[in-house]
């Protein structure tokens, strides 16, 4: 699983940790992470990125070559050609980063998120979006949605309606032609006298 984090050190153990902060949903879904969560990442032990094991002092962060491509479900879905290449870079507090996290809470690899947040703002900042906007929008489109519904619903009544008048209809012509068909015809009877 994907999760935004900031990079910190633990003064008390000597020792960087990853704060968790959000965790990807969707490909357009994050959520916070209201409590506080720490990935240790150890004083002289090694960490495993899926690049080779690194010490910690030497943390390779996973980056893009080229930022344009950098997108969250590329990276991670495997379906981009562009390998990874490792780009030396060293820890610095407050620094954030993205991590993929195994289902056991392994670290499979890091990726600084500078082009990430660039991207971000590029995608969604730059057109003046604002969550009023996006709220507002939100809120036409649920009573659009509505709206479609009623006319949905008015449209299969009415529908039903016309199915029940065709029908009306049908008997009554059938009726009429049962009742010509029984009743005698006048110039038959006065042949007849």
């Amino acid at each position: 699983m994907l999760y935004l984090a900031q990079v910190h050190k633990n003064e008390f153990l000597e020792q960087y940790q990853l704060r968790l902060l959000a965790r990807q949903e969707s490909e357009y879904f994050w959520s916070t992470i209201p409590e506080e969560a720490f990935i240790l990442l150890g004083k002289n032990n090694t960490t495993d990125l899926g690049q080779g094991s690194m010490s910690q002092s030497d943390l390779m962060i996973v980056a893009q070559q080229n930022c344009e491509s950098i997108s969250t479900n590329n990276s991670r879905s495997g379906s981009s050609d562009k390998i990874p290449q490792p780009i030396p870079f060293s820890l610095t507090e407050n620094l954030l980063v993205l991590v993929e996290l195994s289902s056991t809470g392994k670290i499979e690899w890091v990726e600084e998120a500078t082009n990430w947040v660039l991207n971000l703002v590029r995608t969604f900042l730059t057109t003046g979006i604002t969550p009023e906007i996006l709220r507002q929008e939100a809120e036409k489109a649920e009573k659009w949605r509505q709206d479609l519904t009623l006319q949905s619903q008015d449209l299969a009544r009415r529908s039903l309606e016309l199915e029940a008048r065709r029908e009306q209809i049908q008997s009554l012509e059938e009726n009429i032609k049962r009742e010509q068909n029984d009743t005698p015809n006048d110039d038959v009877v006065k042949k007849d006298d």
